[in-house]
């Protein structure tokens, strides 16, 4: 009995376990929000990181689930599963009205992917009241942007025109320039579609001098593009070449568009030789590829060439018969993705449905689960007083430990320093010594001579041994690993490394080794070579961190 209540609490804290974040998952969410409006994609590979995020708490779940749609959306990613969207939408409210907003946004872009207009349009409905609620202008631009889209595909261009106004001041109030131009753009083209070609030049217009101080120059190219296809209808055929060549000169994306207005120009003011150069240099998409034809048919035409004409106007029938039966086939395709949608979200409401009974069970097993879960707590919380005993014994040893090697440390520096005190006054003797030598007549006898300067050089070995030992007390037998590591080293290289990890500046260690400054430079020079390290590294950091 009692093996199988610790396996039920085994169990029980592995299901909480479960729905628990780690601190690097909660930094690489941190990290991924803050980059994701100036580098979406490196805010996706931090996402991609948190390799299973249904272990997440519920709040960084719902978090990663927005973070991750709008990586992919600003990716240009396509998201056709609403799974994971779903965390966000069910778990944020008017709690939080900003993170609400942008699940039901984010989810509208799911049901788009998959063809739910229906879907999309109750989505984009929640998420306009929570973006009204929040007063968060970045959220209510998005989904009213995105609203005038929804409404740009249903042909309903009264409610398009309004929620793309709607956008547009929005982005106008928090100062995104980028956004605001293409809401102008899209407002335009809003305006040709209603025939109101007028309001359409004036929002081009204002598009293009907002366009320039972006520094995009595709934006301003398109700007370019929208009005020279606007003065085209116009019949202001000049104005209609000058902006089309000055949208080549902006932007090189997109030229095959560019040229076929260009050439279309070309054929109304009857320069047919320079819309022959441009059509020739069309190779042109899928959705242009029927004004291609009709431009060349028309070409041929009015140059007498029926016989090309005829040519092109087969091709153009052909293209239209084409693209009849493509819209036929994929209208098919649509009912039978709608079909599938709704198989799909059937078997997803059963899933929810038999997920929901399973918690419930856990919460009636964890309830059970409780009292023993207190009885081994008080069991557990017993031991752990006796373990923090013996810590703290533990601990105060150690600091004993500690204490006595501090002070060991602090003696041995004491030395160190009297030591050094020494050489430093030794030096100075042996230099007065040379001169004295040199001066007094007691020591003109060579013999005598000798004999001092051996005694003097006797007791600066032993002093240089000595020094030598007390760096190696300081330094961990340093002298011993440098001669181990480096056999090429002599022992006044050596000898030179333990007066520079003693403090001892260039001036000092030459007159310590009784060597000119030059020769001791040149003695640096090679033992650094012996040591390879290289020339920005330091010698004495060197010596020190070895």
């Amino acid at each position: 009995m009692y093996r199988f209540l610790c396996l039920l609490f085994m169990y029980a804290l592995l299901v909480m376990s479960c729905s628990h974040s780690t601190h690097e998952q909660k930094l690489l969410l941190t990290q991924a929000d803050s980059l994701m409006q100036i580098k979406p994609d490196s805010a996706l590979k931090l996402l991609k990181k948190i390799t299973n995020y249904k272990q997440l708490a519920n709040g960084d779940k719902a978090l990663f689930a927005i973070l991750w749609n709008k990586a992919l959306l600003k990716n240009d990613i396509e998201v056709s599963s609403d799974t994971l969207i779903r965390y966000a939408t069910n778990y944020f409210g008017n709690n939080d009205p900003v993170n609400a907003g942008y699940a039901w946004y984010l989810l509208s872009r799911c049901e788009k992917s998959k063809g739910n207009a229906q879907g999309e349009a109750d989505a984009l409905f929640k998420a306009q009241e929570y973006a009204i609620n929040s007063k968060n202008l970045k959220l209510q631009a998005c989904v009213w942007d995105a609203k005038s889209l929804m409404y740009k595909s249903q042909h309903k261009l009264d409610s398009m025109y309004r929620y793309t106004n709607m956008a547009y001041r929005a982005f106008q109030k928090q100062k995104d320039t980028r956004n605001a131009v293409i809401c102008l753009l899209n407002m335009g083209v809003n305006s040709s579609m209603s025939k109101r070609v007028d309001r359409a030049l004036a929002y081009y217009l204002k598009a293009e001098e907002l366009a320039k101080h972006t520094n995009e120059p595709l934006l301003l190219s398109s700007a370019y593009i929208q009005l020279s296809y606007t003065y085209y209808q116009m019949g202001d055929y000049p104005k209609a070449l000058q902006y089309s060549r000055l949208s080549t000169k902006t932007s090189d994306c997109y030229d095959y568009n560019k040229w076929i207005n260009m050439a279309s120009i070309y054929i109304k003011t009857g320069a047919l030789d320079s819309a022959h150069y441009y059509l020739s240099k069309c190779s042109p998409s899928e959705d242009r590829i029927k004004f291609y034809y009709e431009l060349w048919e028309t070409l041929h035409e009015k140059r007498g060439d029926f016989k090309n004409a005829l040519t092109y106007e087969k091709k153009y029938a052909f293209i239209l018969d084409s693209l009849n039966k493509k819209s036929l086939s994929e209208s098919f395709a649509g009912l039978e993705k709608k079909y599938n949608y709704q198989k799909y979200q059937s078997e997803n409401q059963s899933l929810t449905i038999n997920n929901q009974r399973k918690n419930i069970l856990i919460l009636i097993l964890l309830l059970l689960l409780s009292c023993v879960a207190m009885l081994l707590f008080i069991f557990k919380n017993r031991q752990h007083r006796k373990l923090l005993i013996q810590q703290r014994l533990l601990t105060s040893k150690e600091e004993a430990l500690v204490k006595k090697e501090q002070e060991k440390n602090t003696i041995l520096t004491k030395q160190f320093d009297i030591q050094q005190n020494a050489l430093k006054a030794i030096s100075l003797l042996k230099q007065n010594a040379s001169t004295f030598i040199k001066e007094d007549d007691v020591f003109k006898n060579t013999k005598t001579k000798k004999e001092f300067v051996t005694q003097q050089n006797e007791a600066l070995s032993a002093l240089y041994k000595n020094t030598i030992e007390n760096v190696d007390l300081l330094y961990n037998n340093i002298s011993k690993r440098l001669a181990t590591s480096f056999p090429d080293l002599l022992e006044s290289d050596i000898l030179i490394c333990c007066l520079l990890l003693a403090g001892f500046d260039n001036i000092s260690i030459a007159s310590l080794l009784d060597i000119l400054p030059k020769s001791y430079n040149m003695r640096r020079t090679i033992l650094r070579k012996k040591l390879n390290i290289p020339h920005e590294v330091n010698l004495t950091e060197f010596l020190a961190n070895f």
